[in-house]
């Protein structure tokens, strides 16, 4: 039994999975610094994953990293190595431990995945258990206060009587105002308004004027004038013109296709009658003219004539394509116009 005892090789310590990420750093020459991840950690060593695994006898530093930062853990040697697909890495034993509680450390981390505990720092009781002790002696010196407060009598306080004389006011008399006359209002006196001033306008004027212009010529220039002959009218560009009592006249026209305008007024009517080859009649509004476009000899100028026919100012005489135009400027424009023939109708 002691023999087999002296013979029984240690036991081996306990692995459990455990993925965290390490930075290892090779301790001889050519000097390394590896980042993988650790595939399982035990009390005394790790197994490192690594492609391409170190030699074993290889000295290394392993450092876990927490919070982005490296933490170093223990010093370390490789025991042994494979490179068989996802397996490959090495197996690393610790030698030395370069952190003060990195053995705790290790034992908590393996008790607690073994039993399925939640991680926690190791040998650190939790927050709300290292503040009970100091949130109960808080409340008990509160609650002795309290008590002490409400058990001590408040003071006597001694009322003392007020022997200050009081001052009475002697009563004010208030003096009555005496009434005032009133004001007898001023009468204001009327603004004096000048006459105004009429200037006349330009109408007025014109008016004054007009009736200054068609006042009676005198006695002597009346008598003087009752003799006298009728004026002749006036022949202008070779045309003769005659005109009848009973309303009618006629003009001669001595170039073109048109001989002769000759008019008939009865009543309010005028009637327009060119001669010659009439093609066509009419009227036109703006400004107000009677046309006759007369076929044949074309005049061998324009001219313009007068014309004593009732509601026409002057005849014009111009020149076609073909013949004569007759355009007859009227005072103002007649309520209608109608051709007839070579004649043209206006009515006023």
């Amino acid at each position: 039994m002691l023999a087999h005892m002296l013979t029984e090789q240690p036991k081996r310590a306990s692995r459990v999975q455990f993925k965290h990420p390490v930075r290892v750093e090779t301790l001889s020459e050519p000097k390394r610094v590896i980042r993988t991840l650790t595939a399982n950690v035990s009390r005394d060593g790790l197994f490192l994953r690594m492609p391409e695994p170190l030699p074993p006898g290889t000295k290394l530093n392993v450092a876990l990293e927490a919070a982005g930062a490296p933490h170093s853990l223990a010093e370390g040697e490789v025991c042994w190595g494979t490179t068989e697909g996802e397996f490959a890495g090495c197996g690393v034993r610790f030698t030395k431990y370069t952190h003060p509680r990195a053995k705790e450390l290790l034992s908590h981390l393996v008790d607690s995945i073994q039993h399925n505990r939640p991680l926690r720092a190791a040998g650190r009781p939790a927050r709300w258990r290292r503040l009970l002790p100091v949130g109960v002696v808080a409340l008990l010196l509160i609650t002795g206060a309290v008590f002490a407060f409400e058990a001590t009598p408040p003071p006597a306080v001694a009322l003392e009587t007020a022997t200050t004389p009081v001052i009475v006011a002697e009563p004010v008399q208030l003096a009555v105002a005496e009434p005032v006359a009133p004001v007898e209002p001023v009468k204001a006196e009327p603004p004096v308004v000048a006459p105004p001033v009429v200037i006349p306008n330009k109408k007025q004027v014109l008016a004054s004027a007009r009736v200054t212009k068609k006042s009676e010529p005198s006695p002597a220039l009346v008598e003087a004038l009752k003799g006298a002959p009728a004026p002749v009218p006036a022949q202008r560009f070779g045309t003769s013109m005659s005109v009848a009592g009973n309303g009618r006249g006629s003009m001669a026209i001595k170039d073109g296709a048109a001989s002769k305008l000759s008019w008939d007024v009865t009543s309010s009517t005028l009637r327009l009658t060119a001669s010659g080859k009439v093609s066509k009649a009419f009227f036109l509004a703006s400004p107000p003219r009677a046309v006759f476009d007369v076929d044949g000899e074309k005049p061998s100028h324009a001219q313009t004539l007068e014309l004593a026919a009732p509601y026409s100012k002057s005849l014009r005489v111009g020149e076609l394509p073909r013949g004569t135009r007759l355009v007859i400027d009227l005072e103002r424009a007649p309520k209608s116009a109608k051709p007839d023939g070579n004649s043209l109708v206006l009515s006023f």
